[in-house]
């Protein structure tokens, strides 16, 4: 879908985005009900809400990333990559990091509700949620990725690069990702009941 050379940069972030639907599967698809939804303590979400702002950022920044991509745009020389991307992308990029260990709160569009959730119904809906990002680097083909900028679904007033924009999505994913993984090392994790009563 996007092998040309152009667009080596959009075939990363291809992989990216299916290797963190991969890890999602791989870690939370055989989980019971119980341990889905178990929330360490009354200030941390569960695997299941961690998934579900994720699935919630997709929708937001991909509804956004398209309508920049729909946008007739002035005709920029698309470089062969990599792209440069400003200082304030490279900081959100890195503010994502999962190594980066400070703690952030979701805006509230993006809070998932606390709720009961299916563990199948979760694991199914994140990973159609990559089909809507590979819709995004199929549009996104061709376009000059440091030119076209992405509005902010929180704030209007910011305007992302569009490679980089795909950049801190990736890497948000990986965030929530290692956020949930750690609830299973939580100590009351493991005297969860193992199946479903």
């Amino acid at each position: 879908m996007i092998d040309d050379p152009v667009t080596s940069e959009l075939a990363c972030y291809k992989k990216d985005f299916r290797d963190n639907r991969s890890t999602a599967r791989n870690l939370f698809s055989t989980l019971t009900s119980q341990e889905f939804n178990w929330r360490p303590n009354r200030g941390r979400w569960s695997i299941a809400q961690c998934l579900t702002h994720l699935i919630i950022s997709s929708k937001l920044y991909s509804d956004a990333i398209l309508t920049a991509v729909s946008t007739p745009q002035p005709v920029w020389k698309v470089e062969p990559g990599p792209y440069q991307y400003g200082l304030f992308s490279r900081l959100m990029i890195k503010s994502l990091d999962p190594d980066n260990r400070r703690r952030y709160k979701a805006p509230r569009k993006f809070t998932p509700p606390l709720i009961h959730y299916s563990v199948d119904s979760v694991i199914t809906e994140f990973e159609s949620s990559g089909d809507r990002w590979e819709e995004c680097l199929k549009c996104s083909n061709g376009l000059n990725l440091a030119k076209v900028k992405v509005t902010s679904p929180v704030m209007p007033l910011l305007r992302f690069q569009l490679g980089a924009t795909f950049a801190m999505m990736v890497m948000h994913e990986r965030r929530h990702l290692q956020q949930a993984q750690t609830v299973t090392t939580t100590a009351g994790f493991s005297n969860l009941p193992l199946e479903d009563s």
